[in-house]
């Protein structure tokens, strides 16, 4: 268990009277008697549906501690350690069984480097609880803080993994203690929790934004689930899907309560929100339901003999899912991980050095499928493809990817299949791409501003035109022209790196930034950061004197000469409001081409406005508008 920033009152509980700390020996007593686990839930964050629940320690207030957090640290930095702690953890376990057993949820349990590392602990007590409550090993997931350095953390997960079978590691609070990508990579856990601090405003801040996403990309490569913690808002919540995060807990989709509520199977509000975006259509679903593996998966404890007859019996095929036995998938197992035991099974040596007992002798060693599994990526049913595809290509394609539906093995999409769409997807874009910049062209950009349109969601449309571009290809020919647009596009994608930015080429010196979720401040801010930073890059293309001067000497095709300023760029930001649906893009491209002629008369080419603020409507009469 573990402590959380929040308090709430256990549901149709009276408060019992403060009890204070009065002697060591009453401290686990009153603990048992005052001390209560409220549970949170941690959600697939495509679809709601539930992962596993966090158990949280309450009813500080009534032994006489400021804070879940005081407590906590008074207990675990007393001799009575290990004693509070596996209390704690038999009333979690308990409280779990009660409305959780035969859910296929798991359980996530605190363990304290400060407990782990006395002598005294010892894992088999969990273990044996949750025998004793009829709960898979595999179901229980022990989150190890950051916040607390250890010495051989490796050896500690192993001891985890080996005694409590299956169970799974989150590595808590990741990106707040002093060994992060150390503690990732001695620990090897199959998920990690982000802080809140990573999540807090991530909506409104493009470096945490980045930050956030380059977490989530690392934490794939590796293998590894990734739960936003602690979220708050929709918006948060938002972010963190686009970035790429698999699970999700805070507020925003259920506080932590006493055992007797936890009943829901999903969240309807990480459920709404994704019917909303139709970025998460069920065409994706439908895809990958379409190209499913629906071959049976072996279970964890098959023995050697069971496995080989099932490789023996397929044929060519050299890779079966592996699950635990209530259908939560594990990873792989691949034909060359058992052919080591296949040989010591059938060599007359290696039998004799077993029967000697040598020491080390890795034929010797007795088959244990969990021991030769290969962990591949696992989704939700309702991951968008583009996802998937993005994590195969970084960690260099899986044999397989493991869908799940609500949690359990549902089949795989084998390697080649998701090769398959990504040719596809590679081919429908090079027919849509402009052949100079490889951006978007006009068709996907229409695509995503009727999907923006029909979601709901606020955000903002932005075009972007060159001014003086005309004279400038005249002047220095269209190759410096074409080095002109290449320049712009490169600080396009610095400045709009991010998943809820879309970027499109119009065509010739026209370019097109869809902003989902951003607000007009925060998109004149990005926006002037690159008008500027395109204006000083394409100086360097004039002489010196130009470039001093602010302007050049040209001669247009009439044969007049005359000055025209530097290369720049112009932009015409139209903000949308939420809850405005179905604006067609007729109307879109008609604001847009008001504000742009306004754009290139303001002193700092831009030119914004929020669509319901807009005082005439475009078309043939209407006046440019103002910009802001």
């Amino acid at each position: 268990m573990r402590i959380a920033p929040r308090t709430e009152q256990r549901e149709g509980a009276e408060r019992p009277q403060t009890a204070s700390f009065r002697q060591p020996t009453d401290v686990l007593g009153d603990l048992d008697t005052h001390g209560w686990i409220a549970y949170q839930p941690i959600v697939s964050i495509h679809s709601g549906a539930t992962y596993g629940y966090e158990a949280l320690l309450r009813g500080h207030e009534t032994l006489g501690q400021a804070s879940p957090r005081a407590l906590v640290d008074r207990l675990l930095g007393s001799e009575l350690a290990v004693a509070a702690d596996g209390l704690l953890r038999r009333k979690s376990i308990e409280g779990f069984a009660g409305f959780a057993r035969g859910s296929g949820a798991r359980l996530f349990c605190n363990l304290d480097f400060r407990v782990i590392a006395r002598p005294e602990f010892d894992p088999g007590e969990t273990a044996s609880m949750l025998r004793r409550h009829g709960i898979s090993g595999a179901l229980f997931c022990a989150e190890l803080s950051e916040r607390r350095a250890m010495v051989d953390a490796a050896a500690v997960a192993a001891r985890l993994r080996a005694v409590i079978g299956s169970a799974q590691i989150a590595l808590d609070d990741f990106g707040t203690g002093r060994g992060g990508l150390l503690m990732l990579h001695q620990l090897r856990p199959e998920l990690i929790k982000l802080d809140r601090r990573f999540i807090a405003g991530v909506d409104s801040s493009q470096t945490r934004r980045v930050l956030l996403a380059a977490i989530v990309s690392l934490a794939h490569v590796l293998g590894v689930s990734v739960i936003a913690e602690a979220v708050e808002t929709e918006a948060e919540l938002a972010v963190c899907r686009e970035v790429g995060c698999d699970m999700a807990q805070g507020h925003l989709i259920a506080p932590p309560s006493a055992a007797a509520s936890m009943t829901a199977r999903t969240y309807a509000v990480v459920g709404e929100m994704n019917r909303r975006d139709r970025r998460d259509r069920g065409d994706d679903c439908q895809t990958i339901r379409a190209l499913l593996d629906d071959t049976p998966p072996l279970a964890v404890d098959l023995g050697l003999e069971a496995v080989m007859a099932v490789f023996a019996a397929s044929g060519q095929r050299n890779c079966f899912p592996v699950v635990e036995l209530d259908g939560q998938p594990i990873g792989v197992i691949e034909e060359a991980s058992i052919k080591p035991y296949v040989y010591a099974r059938d060599d007359v040596h290696a039998r004799d050095a077993e029967a000697r007992g040598r020491a080390g002798d890795a034929a010797a060693a007795p088959f244990r499928l969990a021991d030769s599994i290969t962990r591949c990526m696992v989704a939700d049913i309702a991951t968008p493809i583009d996802t998937i595809l993005s994590g195969q290509a970084a960690r260099g394609w899986d044999p397989c990817v493991l869908i799940t539906v609500r949690g359990r093995y549902a089949g795989a999409l084998s390697r080649e299949a998701m090769l398959r769409i990504l040719d596809q997807r590679r081919l429908r874009a090079a027919e849509n791409q402009n052949p100079l910049t490889r951006l978007a062209g006009n068709i996907s950009i229409a695509d995503w501003i009727t999907e923006f349109s029909a979601s709901g969601e606020a955000g903002c449309l932005v075009y972007l035109d060159f001014d003086h571009f005309k004279c400038f290809n005249d002047s220095f020919g269209f190759r410096q022209g074409d080095r002109a647009i290449l320049l712009f596009v490169d600080q396009l994608r610095t400045q709009f790196a991010t998943g809820e930015c879309f970027i499109g080429h119009v065509g010739g010196d026209d370019f097109f930034v869809g902003l989902r979720g951003v607000g007009l401040d925060s998109a004149r801010a990005r926006v002037g950061e690159l008008l500027a930073g395109f204006a000083a890059g394409a100086a360097s293309f004039y002489p010196a004197e130009a470039r001093r001067r602010g302007r050049v000497s040209v001669v247009d095709r009439d044969g007049a000469a005359r000055e025209v300023p530097l290369l720049c760029a112009s932009a015409a930001i139209l903000g949308v409001p939420a809850g405005v649906r179905a604006v067609t893009i007729d109307l879109l491209a008609g604001e847009l081409a008001v504000l742009k002629r306004a754009a290139k008369r303001a002193g700092d080419k831009v030119s914004m406005v929020m669509l319901g603020d807009l005082p005439t409507v475009h078309g043939p009469a209407a006046g440019p508008a103002q910009g802001a």
